[in-house]
This record gives C-alpha cells, structure tokens and sequence, in this order.
C-alpha cells in the first residue's frame, strides 16, 4: 500500500492539474477574466435560442471581480486548514469551488461529521466572494475527500456515515458534497444525489488515476 506521504504528495499534485489554488493570492486577474468570458458565452448560447425572451427575463448582469477579495478568501482557507491536511481553491464561472482533504482514519463518526458542518459555514461564507447575475447570487460548491488507509474504516464510513456528511441549502444555492478515498481498495467513492454531475468541478476518476497510477 502507498504510504501517506506519497498519497497526499500525489493529491496535492493532482489538484494542481485540475486548476486548485492553495493560496488565494494564486488568483490571477487573467483566470477571473477568463471564468467572466466563458460565463458569458454560455449567456450569449442561452439568448440565441431566445430561451430569455420567451420567459420575459430581462438579460442578467455578470459581476465577478469586485466580489473577489484575495484576504477574506484567504480566512476562509486558513479556516479550513485547522482540520483538513490539503486546501484547494478555485472559481468555476465565477463560483468558488473548495477542496479539503481530511485523513479520516484516526478521528470517530461524530468527528467526521461535525468536519462537514465546519467545511459548510465556510462554503456559505464564500458566497460573498463569488459572482452575480443580477441581484441573484451565484453558488458555491466544497468537496470533501475523506481519506482512510484502513480499509475497514472506509467501508464503515461509506455504510454508515458518508450521508449524513452532505451538506445542502437550497436557497443559498450551497453544497457540500462528501467523497471518500479508500487508499487500500486504490478507490474514491463518490456522493450520491445532488448534484448530480461534478466533474467540472473535480473529476473523480481523473484524480484516482492520477493518484493511484504514480
């Protein structure tokens, strides 16, 4: 079995890839504008089917960059770390996108559980850093990897507990999404349910090959 060392060298390395920040001054100016174009090109997809105009919607303003704060995006982060061995930050159409990995082994179920209430009041508090079309604020997303090397602690955690550590506020337009790596079975479980797809936000099978196959 790979040991922890090269598991997390191997996560960190992965996030890399897949566009993460560990810090929030990593941010560059030419990733917001990049993020702020492709979300208007979807906009502009949407009005050439006229989709806006037969609902009577007037066409949404997009405002990402005076929402980004470097410093309290950073808080947040720091937050995290206290409980989460990798951090990783980054906009999606300008949605803050968070990923803490948690080496879950040696904490009990109520631990893991309350890790994911804490990983939730910060994902709310990100929705102040993200975008706007209108007045209507855009989500935010965190991924929670939760990371055994015992096997046997993996399996109970998927039967027993990966649920209760979803996180979902409907209104807010938040989630917390739960996924486990099993590093003896070289295996991530993903969450189940909403939302349904999220590979754009962090591709589960391209991360397992990335760190398995090293």
């Amino acid at each position: 079995m790979m040991d922890q060392e090269t598991i997390y060298s191997n996560l960190l390395q992965a996030l890399i890839q897949s566009n993460f920040r560990f810090n929030a001054q990593a941010v560059t100016p030419s990733e917001l504008r990049q993020e702020h174009d492709k979300l208007s090109a979807a906009l502009r997809f949407v009005l050439d089917y006229h989709i806006l105009d037969l609902l009577g919607v007037d066409t949404p303003d997009f405002d990402l960059d005076p929402a980004f704060d470097p410093q309290g995006v950073q808080v947040l982060l720091n937050e995290i770390r206290d409980y989460a061995a990798l951090v990783g930050f980054k906009y999606l159409l300008g949605q803050p996108v968070v990923v803490a990995v948690i080496d879950a082994d040696t904490y009990k179920v109520d631990e893991l559980i309350a890790f994911a209430d804490r990983f939730d009041q910060a994902i709310v508090a990100m929705l102040a850093f993200g975008g706007k079309m209108g007045r209507a604020q855009l989500s935010s997303t965190g991924i929670i990897l939760y990371t055994f090397f015992d096997h046997a602690a993996a399996g109970v955690f998927t039967e027993t507990t990966q649920a209760k550590c979803k996180r979902w506020h409907f209104w807010k337009k938040t989630f917390v999404i739960p996924w486990m790596i099993d590093v003896s079975a070289k295996m991530i479980r993903r969450h189940s349910g909403l939302p349904l797809i999220t590979s754009p936000l962090l591709d589960a099978d391209k991360i397992s090959r990335s760190v398995f196959s090293r």
